[in-house]
């Protein structure tokens, strides 16, 4: 349980409390080699980004995978939830961030859809502009010992690698 809250601390998925929010303000940064970090607050993000850190997370069991529509993913999921709980490492090709095709050897940590419903359902004036949940994709919190830093992935822009057969 401490490895995952760590991991969703570094990603952006978890939210302290308002108390400890204040008293991490209340701080100032500390100067490093001469030079003054602004706070967390004022590094410079995109909007988009900003907006996806606000949505609420879910965590996927497996009883949530039939409902998902997309066989890739469910079939993805279904291999990657053991190796969340036996904590064993995960490797496939992503086909999406900065360097895509790149293989990925990760821990994986967290299972998760975003919470549209519950976000959108007051800032939409039209409830079918609410993306259905069985349409949402599943990502995956992960350690990624390829870049040696917690990582976000989509699964509908996995490639898993097979591991090759044991020799007899």
């Amino acid at each position: 349980m401490i490895r995952r809250t760590f991991f969703q601390l570094c990603s952006g998925l978890f939210v302290p409390r308002p108390d400890l929010l204040a008293t991490i303000a209340s701080k100032p940064t500390v100067p490093q080699f001469g030079v003054t970090l602004p706070p967390a607050a004022e590094i410079a993000q995109p909007e988009w980004l900003r907006e996806w850190k606000r949505i609420p997370r879910v965590e996927i069991a497996p009883e949530d995978l039939p409902d998902h529509n997309d066989p890739h993913q469910r079939d993805l999921a279904a291999d990657i939830l053991p190796r969340i709980h036996n904590g064993t490492s995960f490797t496939f090709r992503y086909l999406g961030g900065s360097d895509p095709g790149v293989v990925r050897q990760v821990l994986p940590v967290l299972l998760f859809r975003l919470d549209y419903f519950s976000y959108y359902y007051d800032r939409c004036e039209d409830p079918a502009d609410i993306p259905d949940p069985e349409v949402v994709p599943f990502y995956l919190l992960a350690w990624c010992q390829t870049r040696n830093a917690p990582r976000t992935f989509r699964l509908d822009r996995i490639r898993a690698i097979p591991h090759p057969a044991t020799p007899p």
